[in-house]
């Protein structure tokens, strides 16, 4: 089937004219097929080259934005967290210079970083991002959503670096609520807020209330969806 799926995307390339931007959202296209088969090398070349056409272009439409984001993901997927967070930083204040506060888009951008900062070990940066993270997410999403709850599990762990372990707690609870509630106890996210949750209650030493929850969730959810935060 991948054969025949090389073979389509490179007849709908012939059809178009190189340089054209429906030849670069086709490209998207192909990158996108490339990464879902762990080629995200190949992926990541396809989508500079989505890039250099909108940049050629001029083009600053929701298509170089979703290509931008796209970029700094596979970034991601190949290991390099700390050139990530470079690309989300400068696609963060690409939006912010054209005025993009208040879209999804935005949101998105501010929880991944956010996510990269707790990653890389820069909680300074993290602790300083993270409350515009949670008020543009509610904005957005309601603060019932699971991509609030991902905010609140940064925010969680920032907390508890700080010992402020009550406020961590409670956020670590919420967190978890909100990911049974939206998205099941089959979903991979609300097994990693569950986990989460009971190492801080391990590192706590309570350890019967971590291993209650461990035993609730002794088996990752065989089947594990794409990634509610970069929503790829």
């Amino acid at each position: 089937p991948s054969h025949d799926s090389y073979r389509y995307f490179n007849i709908s390339l012939k059809t178009k004219s190189k340089g054209s931007l429906d030849y670069a959202k086709t490209l998207y296209k192909l990158a996108d097929f490339q990464s879902g088969l762990g080629s995200h090398e190949t992926a990541d070349g396809l989508i500079r080259e989505c890039l250099s056409i909108c940049q050629q272009k001029k083009d600053s439409s929701p298509f170089f934005y979703a290509c931008l984001d796209f970029q700094c993901v596979l970034t991601v997927r190949m290991g390099n967290s700390e050139a990530a967070e470079v690309s989300f930083e400068d696609a963060l204040q690409r939006r912010k210079s054209q005025r993009m506060e208040g879209t999804a888009e935005y949101a998105l951008n501010l929880l991944n970083l956010c996510g990269l900062y707790m990653e890389n070990s820069h909680w300074d940066k993290a602790e300083k991002l993270i409350n515009e993270t949670l008020l543009s997410i509610e904005k957005i999403y309601t603060n019932q959503h699971p991509r609030f709850a991902a905010a609140q599990l940064i925010q969680a762990r920032i907390r508890a670096r700080n010992k402020k372990y009550q406020e961590a707690e409670n956020l670590f609870r919420s967190a978890s609520d909100i990911m049974e509630k939206k998205l099941g106890r089959d979903h991979i996210e609300y097994f990693n807020a569950k986990l989460e949750y009971a190492r801080f209650l391990r590192n706590m030493s309570r350890k019967d209330e971590a291993i209650a929850i461990f035993k609730k969730i002794d088996q990752i959810p065989k089947k594990i969806p794409r990634t509610i935060v970069t929503g790829k």
